[in-house]
């Protein structure tokens, strides 16, 4: 989990400028997105709030198929914007006592 949790902090910092990158990133609105992401098995995992204040998700399915995105909202739209994906995901259970 620690490892985890280092590697969603080290993406995190290097998206530190994503905002002013936004437009080179395509983005969904966000229900379509959800949807679509479900339809292939895949489910919330993790999410967390960026320094500007943007939800970011971790949806994986079963089979390890993975996407990372970031939620924004424009002019009252939602939108979520992929920032990342692949296969190959495996969930691991934290240890006992190594909560942190």
């Amino acid at each position: 989990m620690r490892i985890l949790g280092a590697l969603l902090i080290c993406i995190l910092c290097g998206l530190y400028s994503w905002n002013a990158r936004a437009q080179q990133i395509q983005c969904f609105p966000y229900d379509r997105f959800i949807e679509r992401l479900q339809s292939i098995g895949e489910q919330m995992n993790d999410a967390g709030v960026d320094g500007m204040g943007n939800l970011v998700q971790l949806f994986t399915s079963e089979a390890g198929a993975w996407t990372f995105f970031v939620r924004i909202e424009r002019n009252g739209t939602v939108f979520a914007c992929p920032l990342a994906g692949g296969e190959g995901w495996e969930h691991h259970k934290p240890k006992r006592g190594t909560e942190s």
